[in-house]
Order: C-alpha cells, then structure tokens, then sequence
C-alpha cells in the first residue's frame, strides 16, 4: 500500500545550497514527492514536503532527509490516494562537444499546478540538477528562483517541459546569486 508521509524540514544556511531533494529523487527511485510549502532566502529555508511510497522506501527516503543534517520532523503519514505521474524515459542524445552549463530561471506557478510534482518529475525525466534559491509561496501564486546545471540540451528540455505544464519561466541573470 503507498504511504503518504509528510515532513517539515528547517534548512541552516549552509544547506540552503544543496540539492537535496534533487539527490532524493536520483536516490530512491520508487518515491515520489511533492513541495507542499517552501520558504527560502540566502540565510535559512523550511520546507514542508510530501512523500510517496511502499513501507521501506519511505523508510529509506526518510533516513536519507535526516543524514543532510536539516532539522526534520515529521508532521503526518496516510494512505496515499492519488497515482505516480507517468513520467517518460529519456534517451540522453549528447551532441559533440557540449559541456555542462548554469542556468538560474525564475518559475511563476499558478493555481492548481502548485499540487502537481513538478521538481520530482524533472529530477526523474531530466539529466539536470536544480536548487531552489529564493521563493514566496502563497494560494493561488508561487515563485521561486533555481538554479540548473547540466547540459545545454537537457536545461532547454526542462524549461520546455515547465512552459508546456502552464508555468511562466523567465531567464536571470546567474552572477547575481548570492
């Protein structure tokens, strides 16, 4: 039976860099997740995130958000009700040459698509990395600055991929990211 755990998780300073629920999604494979609330600035962050999977998976994924030394704590676990994403496999065709780039966008998420996982299905459908870096979450509005590193040709398919989903990407510029 999938399992629906949801964890609050305070980020110190030090590890508003890190990508960790990139490196969550590349970890464990058989879970999904879903930001439910962010607040990030260049001092702290605090998350409240949503997991998805079977007992052991969980059990992993869980091990895996306290080994990053945030502060975690759970906040509520039920049955899940709704199904994975179907998220294609993807061919990496790397043309001659290209070398891996940065990136930051700015992400204007509107409405309903605030519940769809998108950073999940990017980690799973992408060869990116992203970390999120500022954000002002609200109902209905949601914003937040990424940063992606990775090949060119990748970063162009995630940015499509987010446009053709609803949601407004703007390019910044990346020197100015603290």
């Amino acid at each position: 039976m999938l399992m629906e755990h949801t964890y609050e998780i305070k980020f110190a300073r030090e590890l508003v860099p890190q990508p960790i629920v990139c490196e969550m999604a590349r970890q464990f494979r058989d879970v999904m997740f879903n930001i439910d609330h962010l607040s990030v600035s260049k001092h702290d962050a605090l998350m409240r995130i949503s997991v998805v999977g079977q007992g052991a998976s969980l059990q992993k994924a869980e091990k895996f958000l306290l080994s990053t030394r945030a502060q975690v704590r759970s906040v509520g676990s039920r049955p899940f009700a709704g199904d994975f994403p179907n998220v294609p496999v993807r061919t990496l065709a790397v043309p001659p040459g290209e070398s891996p780039i940065h990136r930051k966008i700015w992400l204007t998420i509107i409405g309903s698509l605030r519940r769809y996982p998108l950073f999940w299905v990017l980690s799973r459908r992408y060869d990116i990395t992203f970390n999120i870096h500022q954000s002002a979450v609200g109902d209905p509005v949601s914003i937040l600055c990424l940063t992606l590193w990775g090949l060119a040709t990748e970063i162009e398919g995630a940015v499509r991929f987010l446009r053709e989903q609803g949601v407004d990407v703007e390019y910044g510029d990346i020197s100015t990211l603290a």
